[in-house]
Parts: structure tokens; C-alpha cells; sequence
């Protein structure tokens, strides 16, 4: 069964996610070194069908931690924080590493796309321990 979750806060939460993504992978963030290590170019414009799977992606991120911060209903803020780095190093952080070595991902792209997730994991613990 699902908790009862603030959806207003959930929609906050999938622009925030949206929004961060957007600056750490922009040239002010690190959109210069992940593109040229990926063999990209920025000048490259995503299609409308690419921000509504980034937008589905971020509502799936941002409804799940609201979830979780829901169950474990932490009483102070440090303890929501430890449940989204939690979430984050087993769920993400280790998981995606396989793709460093069984595809051979430069190791910078792996680092730049899960502190991107670590930043997102954290902004939305935080988010919903103050707003649920």
C-alpha cells in the first residue's frame, strides 16, 4: 500500500529535479566535460518527447522519496538526509557503477552523473521531511 504523499510538494520536487539536471549538465555546471567525454556536443537540442521522458523520470524520482520519507517518518532532518544518501549509494550510486566496468564508462562521466543524482536524492529528502 502506498502512503498518502503532498502531491503539490511531488510536482515541486519533479521541477526541482528537472532544474538541477538542467544547470549540473548545462556550461556553467559540467555540461562541457560530460558532452566532450561522451562524444557529444552541446549544441545539440533535445526533442520535445526527450523532456517529457526527463519530466516522467523526475515525477517517478520525485513520488518514490516522497514514499520513503513517508514510511520511514523521520523525526529530525539529518535522518531524512540519511535516507536519501542511502537510497542514493545502494540504489544508484553502486548499481550504476557496473556501467564503469562492464561497459567501460569513463569513470568522470560515471562521477558527474551520480553526484547529479546525489544532489537530487538530497534536495528531495529535504523537501519532503519539511514539506509532507
Amino acid at each position: 500500500m502506498f502512503a498518502p504523499v503532498n502531491l503539490l510538494a511531488v510536482f515541486v520536487g519533479t521541477l526541482a529535479f528537472m532544474m538541477i539536471g538542467m544547470f549540473w549538465y548545462s556550461p556553467a555546471g559540467f555540461g562541457n566535460k560530460w558532452a566532450q567525454l561522451n562524444n557529444m556536443s552541446l549544441d545539440m537540442r533535445p526533442a520535445p518527447m526527450d523532456f517529457l521522458g526527463a519530466a516522467i523520470v523526475a515525477f517517478l524520482a520525485s513520488w518514490s522519496m516522497a514514499q520513503l520519507i513517508a514510511w520511514v517518518n523521520p523525526f529530525m532532518l539529518a535522518h531524512a538526509m540519511t535516507v536519501g544518501f542511502v537510497a542514493w549509494l545502494g540504489l544508484i550510486a553502486a548499481p550504476r557503477y557496473s556501467q564503469v566496468i562492464w561497459a567501460h564508462q569513463h569513470v568522470t562521466i560515471y562521477l558527474i552523473d551520480v553526484s547529479a543524482l546525489l544532489v537530487k536524492t538530497m534536495v528531495l529528502s529535504v523537501l519532503f521531511y519539511f514539506w509532507r
